[in-house]
């Protein structure tokens, strides 16, 4: 079975992902929109658009037959020295999820290097 793997984003991984979103972060979405007073603020495509434009790195995590089960990345803060990372999960990111914390310190690294 092949291996799963992590790629840079496109766009159109904002749209695979949202729609499969977990539960968990779809509930963590609605709590981050009402510290705003705004429900739905962020849904899950919203949430992972703002986070694919507004990211110096974006990834997406696949399985090793290319299903999407996940994005991840660091976006901008108002400070230049601080980054703010991000996941956000399909159910199907645990059948992955062994191996992609594996493949992590490549990641981290090039997040640190930014």
């Amino acid at each position: 079975m092949p291996k799963p793997y992590a790629r840079k984003s496109v766009l159109l991984d904002v749209f695979a992902v949202a729609e499969r979103l977990r539960d968990d972060d779809i509930r963590e979405l609605e709590a981050y929109s009402s510290l705003y007073k705004k429900p739905n603020l962020f849904t899950p495509e919203r949430a992972l658009g703002l986070s694919f434009f507004s990211s110096e790195l974006c990834y997406t995590v696949c399985t090793g037959t290319g299903s999407r089960v996940a994005m991840f990345g660091v976006g901008y803060t108002h400070d230049p020295e601080v980054g703010k990372p991000w996941l956000l999960c399909t159910d199907e990111f645990v059948k992955v999820s062994r191996e992609f914390i594996k493949q992590t310190p490549n990641y981290l690294k090039e997040m640190y290097d930014i």
